[in-house]
């Protein structure tokens, strides 16, 4: 009922647009836009790690050239705890392994944008991060660049991986060379200039002799089909060609489905490590995005006690005030547990009594969320 009455992650019409989540979220990243949801759902109560998220927003906020670099990065980075997901329960494609080998590759230019950053929260996230650079090398030197959205079409595998898959596309690719070699080979052999060799689906490779030639055909070479101009022969060698390159293709798209099918489960293997380092990289996001609405709305850094004092002066409805047509008036809010615990308001319908204590509530839960808040100075409790 609260989270539907402040607006919290919907409207009142039931849509996101203006709603709390739509007016703070500047994430870059589909994992930092999951995780704003859940710090606003389950705000903290602890104050030390209200202080440490609002420390890092703060030192994210002042320096504002690192912020702009570091939300660049975070936006190439694609839904990482998805596409492990997805390795582990393997429904993962090629793609998604390509995507989370681009993703986990931004993990050291992150480290280096916040090396020089002070506060706690941050240098403790950064220290986590996984560089992966084991798996990264890995997914890197085994899928191409753009490969196929499933492993079937096959295409997906670099060269130099597997020695016999190497081999069977040799054959796959100079099967044309490989043809005309042999053609040539047994011409010169046999002394038949005009030998040629065919191919149909029918009856696969054969060696093409004229009537006038029968008689220099060598002993090896096997009758196959008799034609109104000559007869078709198959030998040793050819018919050991045909069934390689016939197989090749098909080898290949079982030699790859099985590599990727491997890495994958590598993939897998490692999930939680890049889950923890997902989980930073999340984390790291939404401070900069909490910083960028800090900054862009000029917001304040709350200060948080344990006491029971709620004094926020110039104070405004992050939603409203961007959405009302004339300017929005600021307002002021003083409560405690002795003097003033109860605050008569007055006023004509629609003179804005409930956004006045719908915006004394958001003080509170955008603070212990980890955000700065609307007001030009907040106490809270």
């Amino acid at each position: 009922t609260t989270l539907r009455n402040l607006e919290v992650l919907e409207a009142v019409d039931g849509g996101p647009t203006g709603s709390l989540l739509v007016e703070i979220d500047r994430t870059m990243t589909s994992m930092g836009g999951r995780l704003l949801r859940a710090w606003l759902l389950r705000p903290l109560v602890a104050l030390e790690r209200i202080q440490d998220r609002l420390d890092a927003v703060e030192e994210l906020a002042f320096r504002s050239t690192e912020r702009a670099k570091l939300r660049e990065t975070l936006k190439t980075i694609h839904d990482v705890e998805r596409l492990v997901a997805r390795a582990s329960l393997g429904i993962a494609g090629p793609r998604d392994l390509v995507a989370l080998r681009q993703s986990i590759a931004t993990v050291p230019r992150v480290r280096m944008l916040l090396s020089d950053q002070q506060s706690p929260l941050i240098k403790s996230l950064v220290a986590e991060l996984d560089d992966l650079a084991d798996l990264r090398d890995e997914l890197d030197r085994t899928l191409l660049d753009e490969p196929p959205a499933v492993a079937r079409d096959g295409g997906l595998i670099r060269d130099g991986i597997d020695a016999e898959l190497d081999d069977l596309r040799s054959v796959s690719r100079s099967g044309k060379q490989h043809i005309a070699a042999m053609e040539d080979a047994e011409r010169t052999r046999t002394g038949i200039a005009s030998l040629k060799i065919r191919y149909n689906r029918v009856f696969g490779y054969y060696i093409e002799i004229s009537k006038s030639n029968l008689a220099s055909v060598p002993p090896d070479y096997h009758r196959k089909q008799t034609i109104a101009g000559g007869e078709r022969f198959i030998t040793p060698a050819l018919k050991d060609y045909e069934e390689k390159v016939l197989g090749a293709d098909e080898r290949c798209l079982e030699l790859e489905i099985a590599i990727f099918e491997r890495l994958r489960a590598r993939v897998a293997g490692e999930a939680p490590r890049i889950q923890d380092t997902a989980r930073g990289l999340a984390s790291l996001d939404v401070l900069a995005a909490l910083a960028e609405t800090a900054s862009a709305g000029n917001y304040t850094k709350p200060m948080m006690h344990a006491g029971d004092d709620l004094v926020a002066v110039d104070v405004r409805h992050p939603v409203v005030e961007r959405h009302v047509p004339e300017a929005f008036v600021p307002n002021d809010v003083t409560l405690d547990g002795t003097t003033r615990q109860l605050i008569v308001l007055t006023g004509p319908n629609m003179g804005g009594k409930s956004t006045y204590r719908r915006q004394a509530a958001l003080l509170g839960l955008m603070a212990q969320a980890g955000s700065f808040v609307p007001a030009r100075s907040a106490k809270l409790p």
